[in-house]
């Protein structure tokens, strides 16, 4: 999977969690600035999981501040995940 198709999965995600169009996000948007509370965060999270089939530990979680960081965040759990499973 290219990370410019991991991208667009994310925003996508994203984007249906916050009911947006997914074209009104951008890499540098930051999650605060989209009004994310710890519950919209959370519904986040398990949807990227469920997204991704992957689990993001409560520490990766906390470090995704914006757009951009989730995509990294996923992008980095999907090459541990595909290493392991080699």
């Amino acid at each position: 999977m290219s990370e410019e198709a991991i991208a667009q999965r994310v925003i996508r995600v994203i984007a249906k969690n916050k009911k947006m169009a997914p074209e009104e996000l951008f890499p540098l948007t930051r999650f605060e600035d989209l009004k994310m509370d710890s519950l919209d965060a959370l519904n986040m999270i398990f949807a990227l999981e469920e997204e991704f089939d992957i689990n993001i530990p409560n520490e990766e979680a906390a470090k995704m501040k914006s757009v951009e960081e989730a995509i990294h965040g996923v992008e980095e759990l999907l090459k541990a995940k595909s290493s392991l499973s080699n």
